[in-house]
C-alpha cells in the first residue's frame, strides 16, 4: 500500500508540476539528469535551501547547481555551478523563475528547485528538504553548514561593519527598515572613539522592483570621514559578482561585530560566523535568525532603535 501512494505521488507531482521541473519522491536517475536550484531571496537560499543541498553533497550526490549570477562562493560544495542573469523572486521565488532559467540553459534542462507554489513534500532518496517553511525554527536533521568562499579585504586594523541599505521594504515609506545618517554617525563616532574603524558596505545589489529606494547622497552626506571606509569604491574595482560577494563575505568574516538590517544582510553576516546586531522596524523573519545564530554559535541583537543593542553597552 505504501508503494503505490509513493507511486501516486510520483504522478501527481508530474502533472502539477508538468513544465517545471522534478519535485516529490525523486531517486537517482532524475537526480543525475537533473540540476539543482534556487531564484528566490537571498535570505532564504542561505537559511534554508543550501544548507539542504550541502548535506546532500556529504551524503555523496554529485550536486550540479544553477542559480542566480554571483552566487558562485556559497555554492562551493558543489561540482559546478551555472549563475544567470535573472532577478530573484519573492520569497523561494515562483515557477517564472525557474521557467526563465530553464529558457536560458536550453537543451531540455531540468531544474530541482523550490518555488513559492512548490516546497513541500521533496525526498532526495528517501532524504527530505525539512525547511520549506517561512519564520519558524529551522530543522537540522538534513542540514550542513555554509562555509562560502571569500577574499580577505586589505583593512589591517580592527573594524565593525554596517550593511548599507537604501531602500523601503515591501514598498512601504513608513518603514524606516535600514540605518539612516544620524544613526550611521552616531556607530562612526562611538568607535572611533575607541580606535575601531566603521566599514560601510555598499555592495552594488540588484534593484527590487517591489522597493521604494532613497538618495544615497541624502544618507551619505557628511558622513565620510577618517573614521569610516566606503566599500563601495572597493567593489567597483573587481570585474564579477562573483569577486565582488567573495569580498564581501571576507569583509564580514574579519569584522569585530556586524550591524545589518532586516533581509539577507543578516543572514550570511551570522553564516560568516560573527555576532550582529539586527535593525528591525518591519518584517517576521526574527525566528529565523535566533535559530540560525544557534546554528553557527553566534549571538545576536535585534531592536528597533539603535539603544537597544547590548553592542553599546558591552564595548563601554
Amino acid at each position: 500500500m505504501k508503494k503505490i501512494e509513493q507511486i501516486a505521488k510520483k504522478v501527481r507531482n508530474k502533472i502539477l508540476f508538468l513544465g517545471v521541473g522534478p519535485w516529490g519522491y525523486l531517486e537517482d536517475k532524475v537526480i543525475k539528469s537533473s540540476q539543482f536550484g534556487f531564484f528566490g531571496e537571498f535570505g532564504y537560499g542561505v537559511i534554508s535551501w543550501l544548507p539542504y543541498l550541502k548535506y546532500l553533497s556529504e551524503c555523496g550526490f554529485k550536486i550540479s547547481g544553477v542559480g542566480i549570477q554571483g552566487q558562485r562562493p556559497l555554492w562551493n560544495f558543489a561540482s559546478e555551478f551555472t549563475g544567470l542573469n535573472i532577478q530573484a523572486g519573492d520569497s523561494f521565488g515562483s515557477d517564472f523563475e525557474i521557467r526563465l532559467a530553464k529558457k536560458m540553459l536550453g537543451g531540455g534542462a531540468k531544474i530541482i528547485a523550490p518555488a513559492n507554489e512548490r516546497r513541500y513534500g521533496l525526498y532526495v532518496n528517501g532524504e527530505m528538504w525539512e525547511n520549506p517553511f517561512l519564520h519558524q525554527r529551522i530543522f537540522v536533521k538534513n542540514y550542513s553548514r555554509l562555509t562560502p568562499d571569500f577574499i580577505e579585504p586589505k583593512i589591517y586594523e580592527p573594524y565593525v561593519v554596517i550593511n548599507f541599505k537604501n531602500y523601503f521594504n515591501w514598498g512601504n515609506p513608513d518603514i524606516v527598515n535600514f540605518y539612516v545618517a544620524k544613526e550611521i554617525s552616531h556607530i562612526v563616532n562611538f568607535f572611533g572613539k575607541r580606535n575601531i574603524k566603521v566599514v560601510l558596505n555598499r555592495f552594488p545589489s540588484p534593484l527590487e522592483a517591489t522597493s521604494i529606494y532613497t538618495d544615497d547622497s541624502e544618507i551619505l552626506k557628511d558622513l565620510c570621514n577618517d573614521l569610516m571606509i566606503d566599500m563601495a569604491p572597493y567593489y567597483d574595482e573587481l570585474d564579477t559578482l562573483d569577486e565582488k560577494n567573495a569580498l564581501q563575505f571576507g569583509l564580514l568574516k574579519n569584522a569585530q561585530h556586524i550591524f545589518a538590517t532586516q533581509g539577507g544582510n543578516a543572514a550570511i553576516s551570522i553564516v560568516m560566523g560573527k555576532n550582529v546586531s539586527i535593525l528591525m522596524r518591519g518584517g517576521s523573519d526574527w525566528p529565523d535568525y535566533k535559530s540560525l545564530s544557534e546554528i553557527y554559535d553566534v549571538s545576536i541583537d535585534i531592536g528597533y532603535e539603535l539603544n537597544q543593542f547590548r553592542v553599546f553597552q558591552k564595548i563601554a
